[in-house]
């Protein structure tokens, strides 16, 4: 069974956050939002590291907060197309094992991110018409153009998690879709830590 989590209601709940012993509060990422409507919310405390990635050049974006490397989406008709679809098996069994078979971006670690990864690239600073999510993730995107060239993202479309539903029998991933617009194509890598675990995260299609 599929989740589909909307940004617009994806923080329903309240909740009080304390930074663990030895840990910075600006190690964990902002949330992009900087239009404050009321004394001690979120615009107006703007907590956490400020968004920022860097275009590697191959195909792939680092967050600078994160060290997550994410793949880029094309315009091109190839594995890394913003219109390519996957049921969530075909996620793991076609788009990132073919990244890895081919050794995409110098990586064969890749793997379908969690959907707290997916999360920590949108900007709730954004709204329609604009996407939630940095300009890097959606630049010179036009027909033909490949992830070296340009970087997709698309208004309508959801991208499959490995985080699955708490309730089996059936269960699947989470499909993470941006109504507010959504979020971007989503492959990781973690190639700055020791061990390097990259993400690969398609487009839902029939699960």
């Amino acid at each position: 069974m599929k989740t589909r989590l909307l940004l617009a209601a994806t923080l329903a709940l309240t909740v009080a956050l304390a930074a663990p012993p030895n840990t910075r509060a600006d190690d964990f990422p902002a949330t992009g939002q900087t239009t404050s409507f009321r004394p001690g919310d979120d615009g107006a405390i703007q907590a956490g590291a400020p968004l920022e990635f860097e275009d590697n050049g191959d195909g792939t974006i680092t967050d600078a907060n994160t060290h997550l490397m994410w793949e880029k989406n094309s315009a091109d008709g190839s594995i890394h197309d913003k219109d390519e679809f996957h049921t969530w098996d075909g996620a793991f069994d076609v788009h990132v094992a073919t990244l890895n078979r081919t050794h995409f971006a110098g990586h064969r670690d890749w793997r379908v991110p969690n959907v707290k990864e997916l999360q920590s690239i949108v900007n709730y600073g954004n709204s329609f018409p604009v996407l939630a999510v940095s300009p890097a993730f959606n630049t010179n995107c036009t027909a033909g153009c490949t992830v070296r060239t340009c970087s997709c993202t698309g208004f309508s479309h959801a991208y499959w998690s490995s985080t699955t539903d708490a309730t089996p029998p059936p269960w699947r991933g989470s499909c993470f879709s941006a109504m507010v617009p959504r979020a971007p194509s989503t492959r990781t890598s973690t190639w700055k830590q020791v061990t390097s675990a990259a993400a690969s995260s398609a487009r839902c299609g029939a699960a």
